[in-house]
């Protein structure tokens, strides 16, 4: 969460970041959305340590899945799912 807000910041300008957590039993779901510049996300990564890989790699190791929704000019949506996915 906070390196999606701190990419937020630095590559869309802050521009109303949003975020929300929800849980139940044994899950928690973290978004974290902008309306700023938005990217391609079918790119490669060349962010380095905390690119999309760097956000990705903590959540999708103990089992996790994140997923970022974003298109040029319509802002972004990185979601991460943690704990028991099929509560």
């Amino acid at each position: 969460m906070q390196q999606s807000l701190a990419n937020g910041f630095r590559h869309a300008g802050g521009r109303n970041q949003r975020v929300a957590v929800s849980g139940c039993t044994g899950q928690l779901q973290i978004e974290v959305a902008d309306d700023g510049s938005g990217f391609d996300p079918g790119m490669p990564d060349t962010g380095g340590l905390f690119g999309m890989d760097g956000m990705r790699e903590p959540v999708q190791l103990p089992g996790g899945n994140f997923e970022v929704k974003s298109a040029p000019n319509l802002g972004t949506l990185i979601r991460a799912s943690l704990g028991d996915t099929n509560k």
